[in-house]
């Protein structure tokens, strides 16, 4: 009887033994994996309280390959200011895209440089819109490609902020002057470089009207005009006619990099 119970406490003795041994193992383990993940967390995290600035933005003044797009060879030579144009109002002179710069040391002086890309003679293909724009001071060139030529379909230039010139997304160009008189005209072009009268808004220095403008005439018949009764009128003839103001891409810095 007592050599039974001596080895059923021996027995137990070693379940136990083995169970404790178990438990520490497995103990031993809990802290290999917490050790493991406090060494792999332990790295040091690096504050940084300023504003992260974001760099990726594209700087074309330092991209000499600035891409184009699939634009006309000729219009983009022009941008890059690698060929000049003829000017039609000048005999013998050459314009270039930096002809601002050259011609005039403060008009143009903190300028920029806008293109567009519009039809503005309705033959299905896009003219290069050059817009040089300061403080009061505006040159804009539309220039069109005509047998593999560059040529200039029309100018305007201005040195006060009571004339300009504008080209809208549906091919109409305007041009307004405050000069004593009063004047919106909007035309688009033929083929061959001519205006074509759209609308014209007009009220004469003398005129008692109350009205922004007196009278319009279409088709660029001065002989047909007729009345206005009210500005809202003028308006909705105005948005009748004319489109949305082209956005310019600026190529300012691009240029000036040349």
């Amino acid at each position: 009887m007592k050599k039974k119970v001596l080895v059923l406490m021996m027995a137990t003795m070693m379940i136990s033994m083995s169970a404790c041994g178990q438990n520490t193992e497995d103990a031993t383990d809990d802290v290999d994996i917490e050790v493991e993940q406090i060494e792999e967390s332990s790295e040091p995290v690096q504050e940084n309280d300023s504003e992260v600035i974001d760099d990726t933005e594209e700087d074309i003044s330092d991209d000499a390959g600035y891409d184009f797009g699939d634009m006309d060879p000729l219009y983009v030579s022009y941008l890059k200011n690698e060929i000049s144009v003829e000017n039609p109002y000048v005999d013998g002179d050459q314009l270039n895209i930096l002809t601002y710069k050259e011609d005039y040391t403060s008009e143009f002086q903190d300028a920029t440089i806008g293109y567009a890309l519009v039809d503005v003679n309705g033959d299905g293909e896009n003219e290069l819109v050059v817009n040089v724009s300061g403080a009061v001071d505006q040159l804009l060139e539309i220039l069109t490609v005509s047998d593999d030529k560059l040529t200039v379909v029309d100018i305007f230039e201005s040195h006060n902020m009571r004339m300009g010139a504008s080209v809208y997304t549906n091919g109409v160009v305007g041009e307004d002057g405050t000069y004593d008189d009063m004047m919106e005209s909007y035309f688009s072009y033929d083929l061959s470089g001519q205006r074509k009268g759209i609308i014209t808004f007009y009220k004469a220095a003398d005129s008692e009207s109350q009205l922004l403008y007196e009278y319009y005439y279409l088709d660029g018949n001065s002989d047909s005009k007729v009345m206005l009764s009210s500005d809202d009128e003028y308006q909705e003839l105005r948005a009748k006619y004319v489109g949305q103001p082209v956005e310019y891409i600026d190529i300012t810095d691009f240029v000036e990099s040349l």
